[in-house]
């Protein structure tokens, strides 16, 4: 094997993105429209600015917003075709969100270790004026130690928790639920609800003006794995059930 690796030389149209390149931000914030919290930013590109609002917040949203338009940037999209296109690039399963009413707003994420969760919930805090709440779980038969940390995390950045697991497989999830407790000396920060569809209705009943509910895990998923058996099973699905009967 060579020591140094000489990578092919590029051809086509580049465009750079960040504090060496040709296309870096100039300002962010958060805004709503259409009842969807976002960012509204402007980058600044051969001195010109464009300005559009993507449906994300938080600062990893502003990265990767402006490598989205540098990206379109490179095939030769308008700038007007980018200010209308970006609004609708929503990431699946990534700081989501699903539903709004009356101020309470539900999140999906994909997070499945505790720095993770704690830089979401950290975001979260900052466009919620009510309740921070979470249903999250952990897979079954594998990865033990993510639990503990994982319900750490929760509960010291969220004001409510509700633990139950995403696929238990052959283990029991109140058994995952105890296990991302074990270290929480507050039991009235959280509550263990086995049924992972019990314990996304009981989060979306509770959501009051100005709350925010993130559900954790399987935001991509359409199973669950229960007992070795693949189930039919949407976290989305449920949620705007929920939300629509309550």
């Amino acid at each position: 094997m060579p020591d140094t690796y000489q990578a092919p030389a590029v051809k086509g149209n580049t465009v750079r993105y960040g504090e060496s390149g040709e296309i870096a931000w100039s300002h962010a914030k958060t805004e709503v429209r259409e009842g969807v919290i976002g960012t509204q930013l402007a980058v600044s590109y051969k001195g010109e600015n464009i300005e559009a609002f993507y449906p994300v917040v938080g600062d990893f949203a502003v990265k990767n917003a402006t490598a989205s338009i540098a990206l379109a940037l490179a095939v030769g999209l308008s700038h007007a075709e980018i200010a209308k296109c970006l609004p609708h690039a929503v990431p699946v399963g990534r700081m989501e969100q699903i539903f709004s009413r009356g101020g309470a707003r539900i999140f999906l994420d994909t997070a499945y270790e505790a720095g993770d969760l704690t830089r979401v919930l950290r975001i979260l805090r900052t466009v919620t004026t009510g309740k921070l709440s979470v249903v999250l779980g952990s897979v079954g038969d594998r990865a033990e130690q993510r639990r503990a940390p994982l319900g750490t995390a929760a509960v010291t950045y969220a004001d409510f928790a509700y633990f139950t697991a995403d696929d238990p497989s052959g283990e029991l999830p109140e058994k995952i639920a105890r296990d991302m407790v074990a270290e929480i000396e507050d039991s009235w920060r959280y509550r263990i609800v086995s049924s992972r569809s019990r314990a996304i209705q009981l989060a979306v009943a509770d959501l009051r003006e100005g709350d925010t509910l993130l559900i954790l895990g399987k935001a991509r998923d359409h199973t669950q794995l229960v007992k070795g058996q693949e189930q039919e099973f949407h976290d989305r699905a449920t949620a705007l059930e929920a939300a629509q009967q309550s």
